[in-house]
């Protein structure tokens, strides 16, 4: 592996002034689980590496009357053991559980998972479904971007060269909401996703719809919202004739690319499969 400088701040004032200075020029890591392995390649290895591992401010998962925070070094770990998330996000726990393995999900982390942008990334499709904000500061400015708004293809996002990802918000889940979070990868563990998808579902009284989010993930150049889908089962009851139309939307809403990992052919198709099955369990339940 090409030889780089590592720095590591321990505050996040000083984090800040790095990436002021740096800008582009230096390469912002958490758990390292995606940039290293393209390093020891030699692929894009930067010059310079900020550590952010050390900084306390980044690593606090926290509800304040319905909204749950969450810093962007948190690990996928630190999401799975959580009181807090599997109360009141439950869906994204269990996307949590089903990245890579325990060595894995150990160090690798929510924000750098955000922001290494990638259409197949595990935590993505939940915040979507969660509705998500994402905050990011630098040392002139913050704001908050809505999850939709954030990724602009694969790899890139709207982060500016002096921003970083400082956590995650969303609105609580409430208490009769189900959910869930499947993915077809080419073997039964530790694998990068060929498809995923997820749903939150909160029924009425008589079994109908009375709110829905969906989210596909590795079949467009970024994780997408079901938006049409979710209007279209807006106050249905889970049928089976509502879900064999619900497979074929979410197939017809699916733009993938055929790649080393699966063709698009496939993955439409599983797209569709993957929903059913998702909305199948929950009108089981």
């Amino acid at each position: 592996m090409k030889r780089f400088n590592v720095i590591v701040p321990l505050t996040l004032k000083e984090l800040l002034k790095l990436k002021s200075r740096y800008k582009d020029k230096a390469r912002i890591i958490a758990g390292g689980t995606d940039n290293l392995v393209r390093w020891k390649d030699n692929i894009g290895v930067p010059d310079t590496a900020i550590s952010i591992m050390k900084i306390k401010e980044l690593k606090a998962i926290n509800k304040k009357g319905n909204t749950i925070s969450i810093g962007a070094t948190c690990t996928f770990t630190d999401i799975i053991e959580s009181k807090i998330v599997n109360k009141y996000g439950s869906v994204l726990v269990q996307a949590c559980r089903e990245i890579g393995a325990v060595q894995i999900r150990n160090v690798g982390t929510i924000g750098g998972n955000i922001a290494n942008a990638s259409p197949a990334g595990d935590t993505i499709p939940p915040l979507m479904v969660l509705n998500a904000k994402i905050k990011v500061i630098s040392l002139k400015r913050s704001r908050e971007i809505p999850i939709t708004e954030f990724f602009t293809g694969p790899g890139k996002t709207v982060l500016k060269s002096d921003e970083i990802i400082e956590g995650i918000y969303f609105q609580k889940m409430e208490k009769d909401d189900k959910s869930f979070f499947l993915k077809i990868g080419p073997r039964r563990a530790q694998a990068i996703s060929k498809v995923s998808s997820c749903g939150i579902v909160r029924l009425d009284r008589n079994k109908r719809v009375k709110k829905v989010w969906l989210a596909l993930g590795a079949v467009a150049p970024t994780v997408i919202r079901l938006n049409k889908l979710e209007d279209y089962l807006q106050n249905k009851v889970i049928t089976d004739a509502i879900l064999q139309q619900t497979q074929k939307q979410a197939s017809l809403l699916s733009i993938p690319i055929s790649d080393i990992r699966s063709t698009a052919e496939y993955r439409k198709h599983i797209a569709g499969v993957l929903i059913r099955r998702g909305l199948e369990m929950i009108g089981k339940a």
